[in-house]
C-alpha cells in the first residue's frame, strides 16, 4: 500500500494508528490504490456500519432472496431444515460449479 500511495511502511503505520490524519488529497490517492471511490472509504452517518463479513454477503449473488426467504419461513421446524441443507451444501458439489473466492 505504502509504495502504491507514495508513503513509506512507518509513514503508512502513522495513519494506520491514528498518529497523523489524512488528508482529502491522501484519501484519494489511497482510493485510487484501491480502486474504489474516495466515497467508499468514508463512514455513512444514515446507516450502521456492516461487519466485513456481512458487507462480503452482498457481493454473493442471490443472499438477498436467500435471507428473505429464510426470514419469511414461518416455521423453527422448517428453518432448522433449511440450515441443515444449506450446511449439507457447502462443500459438496463439483469445482467448476462454485463461484469464486474474492
Amino acid at each position: 500500500m505504502g509504495s502504491a500511495i507514495g508513503l513509506t511502511f512507518q509513514q503508512v503505520q502513522k495513519y494506520e494508528r491514528g498518529a497523523n490524519r489524512i488528508s482529502a488529497s491522501m484519501l484519494v490517492r489511497v482510493a485510487k490504490a484501491l480502486d474504489v471511490q474516495p466515497a467508499d472509504l468514508l463512514p455513512t452517518t444514515d446507516a450502521p456500519r456492516l461487519p466485513p463479513a456481512i458487507r462480503h454477503f452482498a457481493w454473493v449473488h442471490g443472499t438477498d432472496e436467500l435471507v428473505a426467504g429464510y426470514a419469511a419461513i414461518k416455521s423453527i421446524r422448517h428453518r432448522r431444515a433449511v440450515l441443515v441443507l444449506v450446511r449439507n451444501l457447502m462443500d459438496e458439489g463439483p469445482q467448476e460449479d462454485r463461484e469464486p473466492q474474492a
